[in-house]
């Protein structure tokens, strides 16, 4: 009956679980979701896993989070279309599946998601998939193909590990790194591939992979190679893998290599024979492992293995000593060769060895003690600690050394990896202050580690580069200066000096005067020198010692040295300083002068008294020292510097007080000042301290201070390329000029101030304490704001940056090019880099790039377009933010904006034949963002172009909608895609097939300007204007008007005549043979009626005149056959009518009657060139025989007047431009003929290339060939080449100049005339070259039209040129051209100029009534400027006329300073409009001002700490003319604002107290550094500045002063306890966890023996009841038989137990147990424990969480995890101590490394324990 009712309650109980279960888990579909976007489908009925969705699979953090792991019902994934990735540990342990379709949208397989997949057989993966995780398909046993696509680049770590069935692999292409052990145990791989495109191979990738017989590498792999199917580096100094599969029992290792690898001849079983040759130096760990040497006992000595001579590895079992001596005779001894021998006491290395491997002793718990024989050359040992030969590497310090206590010797500076790991004895060391490496893993295991001696200063330890994993190193406790001698000298105490400060004002720049107040002034010598009024004239102290004295105070020595120095006399003020005299009679230091040098040790700054302005001293960086003292007429005097604390080792002697280029920054260590104090005949004075502090500075702020200069982008240049991408403008070069910039610092405590665009810091003597320099910190950031307030043209931006710098002193030419001007404001925090407060930033840069691109419609050049554009961009403050370290310490928010558009303009070479260009429907707007380093580049609309040849015209479009190109950053296209875009967008090609193959779009040009033209040549034209309505001495001649657009006219002067040669369109003729030469002579002013040369009725064309002696000669082409209708749609055959004419001009009856041709046939004939040989003229010109102009067509040819014709140069390229000075011939012709390339021209000589542009990389393209004085120049993108014999050198630096290069000879050297880009078109520029140094250039026209075809020459003292101007009009966006005129210009000189007006000094206005006017005068003109009559008027009547003298040559500029003094002192200012007029000689200019405003200043922000609270006061001022009407001020901590305050009024020099309080824990900190307060000002009112309405003062984080911990509750050996501590500042209090001790507390239960059994102690801890057994003691001894007892006598009572009065104990289970396993331990065998199993690893960052199986039976848990399998590398032990604890975390591990792991059972018996075997190993790898 019980039975069955107990069946029933089972029945009852089952029946109530199985009714709550979810029933739809046995359902045949489950479903779920996979991801944010991603879901699945298990058809458990058919096994298929569908995955569907978009976006990625989720990243699982472990194999057991993911839904399927170890799904044993999942036969079939199916991964729809949409997925892009699979995560890791997806799929792990899906042992049934079998096969995967993954979909083109997969781009990556992630960690492990196929890891022990069993079942899986075959793999494709799909060309999407660029990644494979680290052991995405490890143990997959069944796996025997995979398909790698080309697609994929990396081939994760483990990728393939133990896919024991994969007979074959391909490595596509297209992979670049292989993983490591990537293929490891893949023991049916039998041969591999390695492309050209893998660049790494971690290590062991191959590794015991037994059946592979070849590793073969691509001939075009550049980083690996392979012989006889052996893996090598590159150049075979590397042997990495041998493939353990090859059956030869020999190998003779190659000659070159150096290095054997890890694991490089692991499982090569069949091999009996290496041979290692004397080249090999190191050999990796494992490298021979279970190969044959392994078994041959020949090889082993003493348990130690050897090949050769080389000591390979040791299995650690020594025969009979622990203490072993290495063969005699040894080289090497490989890596890990002794790891993990805990049984090795002693080793001893002999003289032979050369290289002892990494971690050669790893781990050898025992060994005290290494030894090497002296006279090895490579190592060296002391008290066994193993050496580099001179003891400056620490290799080894045995971790079986009993001392407590290690001084490393002074001659270490590095101590290498593992060098003291395992030392767990050591509890002190001593470092000394020359180690300046300390290795990974050197303190690792250093648990006993608790105090550091180190030699060096705190200071010094921070430089000291510390390797990872030195933890209890690190948190050890430190003691600095170990062992330095007693500071000499202690802070004094200043206060009780009275400190006397007079100030000297210098009165004007050129007459220095120095006044001196409130001082009795009496000088040693010369004292004649000054005057009645203790005025000190520049001239008179100039390189003189001053010495200044009062009664009752020590004198003030200025010393010569410091009066010599220009800098220092410039300074606008100096300042006096007297102490009190202590009259004991001793000597003491007066003043001590330093001053920074530069990088060239030229003076950057002017030199400061180091007791009161002091300097930050930079590594590096050379200074200037004076010392004065006052020495009572001692004989022996001695100069000194000294650390503050006295540290002898910083103490410098300066040798007469005077030391020049001297590194003060290594005399003092980091956070530490200097003193100076002088010894007289042996008595000392005070020491003086310096405020010479060596900070802690960043890298970019050392290299700012320590140069002049500083790029903006921090090393990256100004230039870039625009992307090949983009149609016209792809591949070209443009180039913004601010980037290098001059740069001033500034550092007072911890605030910095930098000035950028000028040093505003180099030319003032003080830094801070001077109110002067203060007030220019302010204008400064003043006018840096005020110009992101300016218009948007940014002409009117570079102006005022002119003139700003001009008022700074930068008056040398050529100051203006950097065009970027700004500030940064902060403070210096603990780690030496930058917080910012304030930050601001102005670019006006002119930015230009353009195009020189030729086109070949027949080899004719049709294209040459240019693009340009002005720039503006600003930067807002940027509070708060701190700066990483780099080249520059801060990147600008700042945004370049930039709107070029397209333009066409004249076609190169062949101008006169042919032009064209492009035309744009749209804007290209640019921005070049600095802060990204990058641009972008867009267009929106329509560009194309058109092209015009003889008569005929075609035109197309390019773009037709929206092209856009994103981020684009610096560098240049490989050829590969420059070709390919050039082949997309070749305008060559499309042009060629245009106008020769479709006739419909190519018509007859347009000749619609006919009607309008008309000879004018009689009449001149007014004068032009200046922009400033200056009169110049310019003459300008419309000779025609409404002509064609390709006359190219020529200037050509002989004797008295001047004539003008040019092609006309004669509307005489019919539109088909349009073209005539003519020719016009100039005659007082006037020029002639255009003549015709030879008016036949046929086409003339381009054309050539020069002069010999008083004879005019031209040369030109002429088509010898009249066109008619249809002739536009044939050109090719029309250049086959092209001759070569020739003539002479006749001035006795002015004609050409003498024209010849020197050509007559069938090709084309162009490029006509005329020189001067022996006095006559010889005539040059190109003759091409190939209609296509193809490769080697083209000849140069030349005749003489007499029409003897011959060749000069034969088989060359088509030829653009053709020039000849003397025997040399110059000309321009393409590289390659081909439009695949569309930039390649370049310059030749003499059949010769001279120049490499290549129209890919290199795009300096030349054009315009000029010559004079027998010297060529030309053109190119960058400017004005001069050719220096046959090198070209960049003589002008331009990137404006457009071509048209004309050159003139002057009195005094070259003058240059161009023409150059502007914003609708071209105008013309000139510049001198004289002695070696171009004048500024400056521009001869302002027409705002397209100026062309220029030609010039001196006539009559005047320069005389010939042009076409077009009309140009902007329309839509686009560039249309109007008519043209054919012109002509004259000049003698001409002067103009421009006249900016800067802003006021406001504050000077309401104190005295007058101020300074800064009037900036640029001279446009081309004659220097000497005089200029100013007249200053205001709108309140003021009036006043000035003369000043100058001298500002032409293009160069100057600020003239006038006094303007409108009231009297005392008077209420009113608001004016302040006008200057400059006028000099026949050109004026005037500007304007607005004066009387408010300017409202926040200065004086104060920070006091009152514990956690922080009280913040600001003085609001208004030091402006006017008031300041509803005065708001904002303080901000980084965004957040914290406090307002408002003030209705603020009236003129009134100011405003703010006051307010905000706590550390309302404030919010930068990551590193403090909280920064920004306060901020504004009104309603106009302001004339701006640039110190901010102000700021940081609040440092506060650092907490912890007292000691206090226990609160004590830990017990399980229970965590309690400890707490105070912060003595803020009485913060801190609670922490004591971990549990683990350290049982036990009462003892004692088990005495019985005869039966052993005695025995029970131990039971009294917290926890965790219970134990021990001390046992043996069985009692039976006492002797008694006799036996007869039968009829009476039994005897049996004998008493003698231990029955103790057996009241009870034995729990466990105890009786363990005390039945004690006394079996008298068996020979013990019993080991049962074994545990890893049930699950959880990998976390540097640490591994591991789960196990709980076993019966035992005491605890050994864990170990290891790198690699042998468990010898990285091993890590870990002992758990409770049976029932399954569960630990192992830390401190390497990240990103896999660990393989095991664990055994352990239990104790007789006091020892006795282990169980090892569980399987399983691998995690830490993240």
């Amino acid at each position: 009956m019980k039975k069955i009712i107990s069946l029933l309650l089972s029945l009852a109980m089952l029946l109530t679980i199985t009714s709550g279960l979810n029933l739809t888990a046995y359902a045949d579909v489950q479903t779920g979701k996979c991801g944010d976007n991603v879901t699945y489908s298990l058809d458990t009925s058919t096994g298929v896993l569908t995955i569907s969705g978009t976006g990625d699979m989720a990243d699982y953090p472990d194999y057991n989070y993911s839904p399927f792991y170890q799904n044993t019902n999942i036969e079939s994934v199916s991964i729809e279309d949409g997925v892009t990735s699979i995560g890791d540990y997806v799929f792990e342990g899906c042992k049934s599946l079998t096969n995967v379709t993954i979909p083109n949208s997969v781009t990556s397989i992630g960690y492990e998601a196929f890891n022990y997949c069993k079942s899986l057989t075959s793999i494709t993966i799909p060309n999407s998939v660029t990644s494979i995780g680290s052991g995405a398909f490890s143990v997959c046993e069944s796996l025997a193909s995979v398909t790698i696509p080309d697609s994929v680049t990396s081939i994760g770590s483990g990728a393939f590990e133990y896919c024991t069935s994969l007979t074959s692999i391909t490595i596509p292409n297209s992979v670049t790194s292989i993983g490591y052990m990537a293929f490891d145990n893949c023991t049916s791989l039998k041969s591999v591939t390695i492309p050209g495109s893998v660049r790494s191979i971690a290590g062991n990738a191959f590794c015991q992979c037994s059946s592979l017989l070849s590793i073969e590498v691509s001939d075009n792999n550049k980083n690996y190679s392979s012989f006889d199917g052996v893996l090598f580096n590159k150049d075979k100094t590397e042997l990495i893998t041998y493939p353990a599969g090859k059956p030869n029992d020999t190998y003779e290792i190659p000659n070159s290599v150096t290095s054997i690898g890890e694991w490089a001849f692991s499982e090569c079983e069949s091999l009996t024979s290496v041979t290692i040759p004397d080249s090999v130096t190191s050999i990796g760990s494992s490298a021979f492992y279970n190969t044959a040497y392994y078994s041959y006992v020949s090889n082993w000595d003493n348990g130690v293995l050897y090949i050769s001579n080389c000591l390979i590895d040791t299995n650690c079992n020594f025969d009979s000593t622990t203490d072993y001596i290495i063969k005699d005779g040894t080289r090497i001894i490989a890596d890990s060769a002794f790891s993990v021998c805990e049984s090795l006491a002693s080793v001893t290395i002999p003289n032979s060895v050369t290289s002892i491997g990494k971690e050669a002793f790893y781990n050898c718990a025992s060994l005290t003690s290494i030894e090497i024989s002296d006279d090895n050359k490579n190592y060296s040992s002391v008290d066994g600690v193993l050496f580099n030969k001179d003891k400056s590497e620490l290799i080894t310090y045995p971790a079986g050394k009993a001392d407590s206590e290690y001084a490393i010797p002074n001659s270490v500076t590095s101590i290498g990896e593992w060098a003291f790991k395992y030392c767990e004895s050591l509890t002190d060391i001593t470092i000394p202050n020359s180690v300046t490496n300390i290795g990974d893993f050197a303190f690792d295991y250093c648990r006993s580690l608790k105090d550091v001696y180190y030699t060096g200063s705190q200071s010094d330890w921070k430089k000291i580069s510390i390797g990872g994993w030195n933890g209890y190193l690190i948190d050890a406790t430190f003691h600095y200066n170990w062992g330095v001698e007693t500071p000499l000298v202690t802070n004094e105490d200043e206060t009780s000096f009275t400190v006397y400060n007079s100030t000297a004002i210098i009165d004007s720049v050129n007459d220095v005067n120095l006044k001196l107040k409130s001082v009795n002034m009496n000088i040693a010598e010369n004292s004649s020198q000054f005057d009645k009024k203790k005025v000190v004239k520049k001239n008179d102290i100039k390189g003189k010692e001053i010495k200044f004295t009062k009664d009752d105070f020590r004198d003030y020595i200025i010393p010569a040295k410091v009066t010599s120095d220009s800098k220092y006399l410039k300074s606008n003020s100096h300042n006096i300083y007297m102490t009190k005299d202590r009259k004991d009679g001793k000597p003491y230091v007066s003043s001590v002068y330093v001053q920074q040098l530069d990088k060239k040790n030229k003076p950057k700054k002017a030199y400061v008294d180091a007791q009161y302005d002091g300097a930050t001293l930079i590594d590096g960086v050379n200074y200037n020292l004076v010392i004065s003292a006052v020495t009572n007429g001692a004989k022996d005097v001695k100069y000194y510097l000294i650390q503050n604390d006295g540290n002898s080792k910083y103490k410098t002697e300066i040798t007469n007080g005077v030391a020049s280029k001297i590194d003060l920054a290594s005399k003092v260590e980091d956070g530490k000042s200097l003193y100076a104090y002088v010894v007289c005949d042996g008595v000392a004075s005070e020491p003086v301290s310096l405020k010479l502090e060596k900070k802690k500075l960043s890298n970019s702020l050392k290299n700012i201070m320590s140069s002049s200069t500083v790029n903006v982008l921090g090393g990256q240049s100004g230039k870039f390329k625009l992307s090949d991408s983009v149609p016209i403008i792809g591949g070209t070069e443009a180039s913004l000029d601010f980037m290098k910039c001059p740069v001033g610092v500034e550092i007072t405590g911890n605030k910095v101030k930098i000035s950028i665009g000028l040093d505003l810091f180099g030319n003032t003597e003080t830094t801070g304490n001077n109110g002067k320099t203060k007030s220019d910190w302010i204008k400064f950031k003043d006018n840096c704001k005020s110009f992101q307030e300016t218009s948007k043209d940014h002409n009117d931006t570079l102006k005022k940056l002119k003139k700003f710098k001009k008022n700074y002193g930068s008056n040398k030419k050529g100051t203006f090019k950097t065009d970027f001007l700004g500030y940064l404001e902060g403070y210096i925090t603990d780690t030496g880099s930058i917080e910012f407060t304030e930050v601001c930033g102005t670019v006006a840069a002119e930015f230009a790039y353009k195009i020189k691109s030729q086109f070949g419609p027949f080899g004719v050049p049709i294209f040459y377009a240019y693009v340009e554009a002005g720039a503006e961009a600003g930067a807002a403050a940027n509070a708060g933010r701190t700066v990483p370290d780099g080249d520059f310490p801060f990147e600008f928010d700042v945004t370049v904006h930039l709107t070029p558009k397209v333009k066409g303009g004249a076609g190169i070479g062949l101008e006169g034949a042919v032009s064209g260009g492009v035309y744009a429907k749209a804007e290209m707007p640019v921005e070049y963002a600095i802060k990204k380093k990058h641009f972008t580049l867009g267009v929106d609309g329509e560009i194309g172009w058109e092209a015009h040849y003889i008569i005929g015209e075609a035109s197309g479009k390019i773009i037709d909608g929206t092209f856009n190109l994103l981020d684009e950053y610096f560098g240049t296209k490989s050829k590969q895609v420059r070709r390919q875009i050039a082949a997309t967008y070749a305008m060559t090609e499309f042009i060629d097939k245009t106008v020769s193959q479709t006739s419909e779009k190519t018509t007859l040009l347009s000749r619609d300007y006919i009607n309008n033209q008309k000879w004018v040549g009689t009449q001149t034209s007014a004068k032009r204007k200046a922009r400033s309505a200056s009169k110049l001495t310019f003459a300008n001649t419309t000779l025609e008007s409404s002509v064609n657009e390709f006359q190219r006219p020529q200037l050509v002067t002989a004797g008295n005549t001047m004539m003008l040669i040019w092609v006309d369109d004669d509307k005489s003729r019919d539109t088909y043979n349009r073209y005539r030469l003519v020719y016009s002579l100039y005659n007082n002013g006037s020029w002639s009626v255009p003549k015709a040369v030879d008016d036949d009725g046929m086409i003339d064309y381009q054309v050539s005149a020069t002069a010999v002696g008083n004879d005019i000669y031209i040369a030109y082409q002429k088509f010898n056959a009249k066109f008619t209708k249809g002739d536009e749609e044939r050109l090719d055959e029309l250049n086959k009518k092209a001759e070569i004419k020739i003539a002479k001009y006749n001035a006795n009856n002015n004609s050409f009657d003498n024209v010849k041709s020197i050509t007559s046939n069938d090709t084309f004939d162009y490029l006509p060139c005329i020189a001067v040989e022996n006095s006559q003229p010889v005539f040059y010109w190109v003759n091409c025989t190939s209609s296509d102009f193809s490769a080697n067509s083209c000849s140069i040819m030349k005749s003489d007047f007499a029409g003897n014709v011959s060749t000069v140069y034969s088989g060359l390229n088509y030829i653009y431009e053709l020039k000849v000075i003397g025997n040399d011939i110059y000309y321009t012709a393409e590289s390659d003929c081909s439009n695949e390339n569309t930039n390649d021209l370049n310059l030749y000589k003499n059949k010769v290339q001279i120049t490499d542009n290549d129209g890919i990389d290199k795009q300096e393209i030349p054009t315009s060939l000029a010559s004079v004085n027998d010297t060529l120049f030309y053109t190119s993108n960058s400017g004005i080449y001069m050719l220096d014999g046959d090198t070209p050198k960049l003589s002008l630096e331009n990137n404006k100049i457009a071509g048209n290069l004309q050159l003139a000879a002057t009195d005094d050297g070259i003058r240059a005339v161009w023409s150059q880009t502007s914003d609708l078109g071209t105008e013309f520029y000139t510049s001198e070259l004289v002695n070696g140094a171009w004048s500024e250039p400056v521009a001869i026209t302002d027409y705002g039209k397209l100026v062309s075809q220029l030609s010039i020459a001196n006539y009559g003292g005047k320069l005389f040129g010939a042009y076409n101007i077009t009309g140009r009009t902007e329309q839509d966006g686009s560039i249309v051209n109007g008519s043209t005129d054919l012109c002509v210009f004259n000049t003698d000189g001409f002067n103009k100029f421009d006249v900016t007006l800067d802003t006021v000094d406001e504050s000077q206005l309401n104190s005295n009534g007058q101020t300074k006017l800064n009037v900036l005068v640029e001279n446009n003109g081309t004659e220097n400027i000497k005089s200029i009559d100013f007249e200053i008027t205001d709108s309140l009547g003021y009036s006043q006329s000035v003369n000043k003298t100058v001298d500002i040559p032409s293009g160069d500029y100057d600020v003239v300073e006038l006094d303007y003094v409108p009231s009297t002192s005392g008077e209420t200012f009113e608001r004016r409009t302040v006008t200057v007029n400059a006028t000099s000689g026949d050109a004026s200019a005037d500007t304007q001002l607005e004066v009387g405003n408010a300017d409202l200043s926040v200065d004086d922000i104060t920070l006091e700490k009152l514990g956690t609270e922080n009280v913040i006061t600001a003085q609001i001022h208004n030091i402006g003319t006017a008031e300041a009407k509803n005065v708001n001020v904002v303080f901000k901590n980084g965004e957040k604002e914290v406090y307002t305050s408002n003030v209705d009024t603020l009236l003129p020099l009134q100011t405003n107290i703010v006051q307010f309080n905000i706590s550390d824990d309302e404030l919010t900190y930068e990551e590193e550094g403090g909280a920064v307060i920004t306060a901020s000002v504004t009104s309603d009112s106009n302001e004339v500045n701006i640039g110190d309405n901010n102000s700021s003062v940081l609040i440092e984080k506060h650092i907490h002063d912890w007292s000691e911990w206090t226990v609160e509750t004590e830990p017990t050996c399980v229970d965590e306890g309690k400890k707490t501590r105070v912060c003595n500042t803020c009485t913060k209090q801190e609670e922490a966890v004591i971990s549990p001790t683990g350290v049982h507390t036990y009462s003892k239960q004692v088990v005495l023996p019985t005869y039966d059994a052993q005695g025995y102690t029970i131990y039971t801890c009294e917290v926890c009841g965790y219970n134990y057994i021990g001390d046992f003691t043996a069985k009692l001894e039976r006492p002797a038989e008694k006799p036996t007892v007869k039968p009829t006598e009476k039994p005897t009572a049996a004998p008493t137990n003698p231990t029955a009065s103790n057996t009241a104990v009870t034995l729990p289970q466990s105890a009786n147990s363990q005390a039945s396993n004690a006394e079996s331990t008298t068996s020979a065998q013990v019993q080991k424990p049962n074994k545990t199993s890893v049930k699950k690893l959880k990998a976390k960052k540097g640490s591994v969480e591991l789960t196990w199986s709980k076993t019966k039976g035992v005491k605890g848990y050994e864990i170990q995890l290891a790198t690699d399998k042998k468990f010898k590398k990285n091993k890590k032990t870990a002992t758990v101590k409770k049976q029932k604890t399954t569960k630990t975390t192992v830390k401190k591990l390497k990240a990103k490394k896999k660990y393989y792991v095991r664990v055994r059972t352990y239990k104790i018996v007789n006091g020892k324990k006795v282990y169980s075997a090892w569980s399987k190993v399983k691998s995690v790898k830490t993240k």
